[in-house]
């Protein structure tokens, strides 16, 4: 039984290519393929750059392990400000880089109001952390 589901496989590999309907051997098969998948082609901006999402995920890590630091030793969440302020150059880069016109014009009123916010959250994150468990 084993051996029929093994020589079964080359015939239906076979019977796909043959079929004559999908038939890959002529070059006329991949003009109505281009024709229908030239819309993706289209490249957007925000896909490919990391959004709101990507920005605030980065921040809040970088939030959380400020916090945690200080709980521990107070002085410890400004080791975190290294990379807040990579993060941040790294935001304020894409919005005024070369893409920016088009990251703006997809994204939008939102977008940059979100982006701001994350920078001004990761810049002050560690300050606040380091000066809330200073008290304690």
């Amino acid at each position: 039984m084993g051996g029929n589901v093994v020589s079964l496989y080359p015939r239906c590999v076979r019977a796909i290519l043959n079929n004559r309907l999908i038939n890959m051997r002529k070059p006329a098969f991949l003009l109505p393929m281009l024709v229908i998948t030239s819309g993706g082609a289209q490249a957007e901006v925000l896909d490919k750059i990391g959004g709101p999402f990507v920005h605030w995920h980065l921040t809040l890590i970088s939030l959380a392990a400020a916090v945690l630091l200080a709980w521990w030793r107070p002085w410890l969440a400004l080791l975190v400000y290294p990379f807040s302020l990579l993060l941040a150059s790294g935001t304020l880069d894409l919005l005024y880089g070369e893409l920016s016109p088009h990251i703006l014009r997809e994204g939008g009123m939102p977008f940059l109001i979100s982006a701001y916010a994350s920078v001004l959250v990761d810049m002050g994150g560690p300050v606040i952390a380091f000066a809330l468990f200073r008290r304690r």
